[in-house]
């Protein structure tokens, strides 16, 4: 593979874009909101916590599983996502020493629905990814408590005014309209009637043809 190739593959794979994003749109949010440029234990955080979010995410899938490209790739470089995983957590946890009561109940949160989307945590192994139609949502709503409301309450605690909330809930229905097509596409690649984790399934049974063997 080009040298090229093996460059992109490490950005998108290895979720070094994701968590630039993130990055770029907690900046968005306070040019969008003009508030004061966000903090850089607040970005470092945007970046390290989206980073070890999705590398868990990633690890978390069955080995055997190869259904893409990055589904290859996450196989073949599976080593190298627990150290990743660990240093980027640990730097996470660190930031979190510069943030406020109320900025860590919502850190809490996004944290637990984050898990609860990626880990077979619930009953049964359920996962709230596993949720099909709410699945662009959930990912909004943490998306957007990341990139906008920690800005916007960073800046300025008592920023409650239309401004702030109009602005989170059309950074939302972005964010939303970016996950649903991701979702599109991705049910899209999938053989029709198979569910995302059609792997954690067995397949039905075959009926015996009719007038076979076992009506002679």
């Amino acid at each position: 593979m080009p040298l090229a190739g093996i460059i992109l593959d490490w950005l998108l794979y290895s979720a070094v874009w994701i968590a630039t994003c993130a990055v770029a749109l907690s900046i968005e949010s306070a040019l969008i909101l003009q508030t004061s440029f966000p903090s850089w234990h607040l970005l470092l955080f945007a970046w390290t916590s989206t980073f070890c979010h999705y590398n868990l995410h990633y690890f978390s899938r069955e080995k055997h599983v190869a259904l893409s490209g990055r589904d290859r790739w996450i196989g073949s470089h599976r080593p190298w996502f627990l150290p990743a995983i660990l240093i980027s957590g640990s730097i996470s946890l660190f930031c979190l020493l510069h943030f406020s009561w109320m900025e860590l109940a919502a850190v809490a949160v996004m944290t637990a629905i984050s898990m609860l989307y990626s880990l077979p945590l619930l009953p049964h192994g359920f996962r709230l990814k596993q949720l099909g139609v709410f699945k662009p949502f959930i990912l909004a709503a943490v998306w957007t408590i990341m990139t906008v409301w920690l800005p916007a309450h960073q800046a300025d605690p008592l920023l409650l005014t239309l401004v702030t909330v109009v602005g989170v809930w059309a950074v939302f229905y972005r964010v939303s309209e970016l996950f649903a097509a991701f979702a599109l596409r991705e049910a899209a690649r999938r053989p029709s009637g198979w569910p995302a984790d059609h792997h954690r399934f067995e397949k039905p049974a075959s009926l015996p043809p009719a007038g076979g063997s076992e009506g002679a």
